[in-house]
């Protein structure tokens, strides 16, 4: 993620419980530790979200985030092959 956001994670904070966080003050965090604004054209957080989310190890996530295990779950149980 430091390489597609040009941000330093270690200045991320971490939180315990990340799905009770607002969503208002991860947007805010992330804006700041990458300088890029949210929303907007070429270079914001928007246009590079699909890039993150593709390099998201989902069996990481899943065991740091509960809510993430939950969803991932829900999906397989769509179509067991969607999510590895």
């Amino acid at each position: 993620m430091e390489e597609v956001l040009g941000l330093d994670a270690s200045r991320i904070l971490q939180w315990p419980r990340l799905e009770q966080v607002a969503k208002v003050t991860l947007h805010d965090v992330l804006a700041r530790v990458t300088g890029l604004p949210l929303d907007g054209g070429r270079g914001s957080l928007k246009s590079k979200a699909f890039v993150v989310l593709a390099r998201v190890r989902v069996d990481v996530l899943a065991a740091r985030c509960p809510a993430a295990a939950r969803f991932f779950e829900s999906i397989r149980a769509l179509d067991p092959s969607s999510v590895r």
